[in-house]
């Protein structure tokens, strides 16, 4: 008998040892987990700050001037493309002001665009962590997102295409949740999310449907569908509380169209595909992911500092070329596969709408993280071909985009500005349209007497002319930086008086 109990104390004992040892390495597996994944989002967080907070562009766009100037002076808030950006831009700036921060709209946008960038890689980061174990592999996967040209182009501008992504990946992140789990509570936020996506700019709804179609293809139809119209009609009811409140309209079927497809009716949306927007789709494509531009030769021809960037990345280039590590594995059937494919679906819609846009780039800000996500699940790569391939994004785009950027500006025209400020009642002929917006963000006047001389023909350019005794204008002799604008409202119709 006590012989029994001794075997019994000692099998206790060895067991308890086992699960004790057991539960330590959990706990020590755990916590060095916790240790590299907090290791990772602190690089994550001095890398946009040093990289983005520090290098915001000098070189800001047309509509980034108007959306500053919009804040502002708390004027046309509410954009139907993009509801939600101004009013969280002016109401972040307003609380700013109100504690004591008194700080420019302009840069305050770009500001923000950054903490975007910032929290749609961190989810990023979550995401593909499900489908590859080694953190190292997830960080660098990340950072080539975070370094593509597209992302880090418009999360140092004041625009509207980084914030959604972020509403759209979060929700991409509680689907796979939903996936794992088949807890429709996550669902739910998926929803809320993908539709809150939408409310910052109308081309996340592709997002948001390729999330329906999932939902409803690996689940069960009826639920999910039912929970993604419901979370949806938070997209209508703030159009209706918008039409009604602030613009104190009847919510009747004209009123919401017209505001609601508002670009459509002003023909200002960028869409009709012809042979150029064919043309531009594998060119934005591209860009989406490295700085393609002429203005890469010309600081080339300028300053021979910039032959060490392309130095550096022909080295890395033969290094890879020549190297075993570019071998890739494929995995024929991965984790999650519903999720995948769900995402593949949502990377052909947007791209397929982008296409239809004549190609714009910047419908294609999401398709890094998009193709990151597949690409993650699919294929894996040694660490160091994804560090040099890291490099190579890291020394092209900061040393041909977004560094020149920073540090030139490529329209200077702050005196001409400044004359137009002083002389605010002369009729204003212009070339560049920027210059139009300086002026509504310095002074928040109208421009309705600056005309576009891309609009004239000569008689209307002859009446002006007869018509006043000082006309300002900027149509000078002077070289243009190309662009995708020039390029698309070309003509052979003679437009155009210089």
């Amino acid at each position: 008998m006590i012989y029994n109990v001794k075997i019994t104390l000692r099998l206790i004992y060895y067991q308890g040892k086992l699960i004790l040892n057991h539960m330590l390495y959990i706990w020590f597996v755990t916590k060095y987990d916790k240790l590299n994944r907090s290791i990772n989002y602190i690089f994550l967080v001095v890398f946009i700050i040093i990289l983005y907070l520090l290098f915001p562009t000098q070189n800001s766009v047309i509509d980034a001037y108007s959306y500053a100037g919009q804040v502002k002076y708390a004027v046309d808030l509410y954009h139907p493309h993009h509801l939600l950006h101004n009013p969280l831009n002016y109401y972040i700036l307003e609380t700013l002001n109100f504690i004591g921060f008194e700080i420019d709209a302009l840069n305050l946008g770009k500001f923000i665009n950054s903490l975007f960038v910032l929290g749609s890689c961190l989810v990023l980061f979550e995401i593909i962590s499900n489908f590859i174990s080694d953190k190292k592999s997830v960080f660098l996967l990340t950072l080539i997102v975070l370094f593509s040209y597209g992302t880090w182009r418009f999360g140092t501008e004041n625009e509207v295409y980084i914030e959604p992504i972020f509403f759209s990946i979060t929700g991409s992140f509680y689907f796979l949740k939903f996936i794992q789990t088949k807890k429709f509570f996550f669902l739910c936020w998926t929803g809320i999310f993908a539709a809150t996506a939408c409310l910052f700019h109308q081309i996340h709804f592709f997002w948001w449907l390729g999330l329906l179609i999932g939902a409803i293809y690996f689940s069960n139809f009826i639920k999910s569908f039912s929970i993604f119209f419901l979370t949806g009609l938070i997209v209508p009811i703030t159009y209706f509380l918008v039409i009604s409140i602030v613009l104190q309209q009847n919510l009747n079927l004209e009123n919401i169209l017209h505001f609601v497809l508002h670009d459509f009716y002003q023909g200002s949306a960028d869409t009709a595909f012809n042979l150029r927007g064919l043309i531009m789709t594998p060119i934005s494509l591209v860009r989406s992911f490295v700085q393609v531009h002429p203005i890469v030769w010309i600081l080339i021809k300028s300053n021979l500092f910039y032959v060490i960037p392309l130095a550096v990345i022909f080295l890395l280039i033969i290094s890879i070329s020549i190297s075993k590590e570019r071998k890739l594995n494929f995995h024929k059937n991965p984790t999650n596969s519903s999720f995948l494919y769900t995402h593949i679906l949502i990377l052909i819609l947007q791209f397929g709408f982008a296409v239809f846009a004549k190609g714009n780039v910047e419908f294609m800000v999401m398709i890094p993280f998009l193709l990151i996500i597949i690409i993650s699940a699919y294929l894996s790569f040694s660490n160091s071909f994804l560090f040099k391939i890291v490099l190579i994004l890291f020394v092209w785009n900061f040393s041909f985009g977004i560094y020149p950027n920073h540090r030139y500006q490529f329209y200077d025209d702050r005196q001409f500005v400044d004359y137009l400020i002083q002389n605010s009642e002369e009729k204003v002929i212009l070339k560049n349209l920027v210059t139009r917006s300086k002026y509504f963000y310095e002074t928040g006047k109208s421009t309705e007497n600056f005309i576009i001389h891309e609009k004239l023909n000569q008689s209307e350019f002859n009446s002006i002319i007869y018509e006043n005794k000082s006309i300002l204008t900027d149509v000078i002799d002077y070289p243009d930086i190309f662009n995708r604008q020039k390029f698309m409202n070309s003509t052979n119709n003679g437009g155009g008086i210089y």
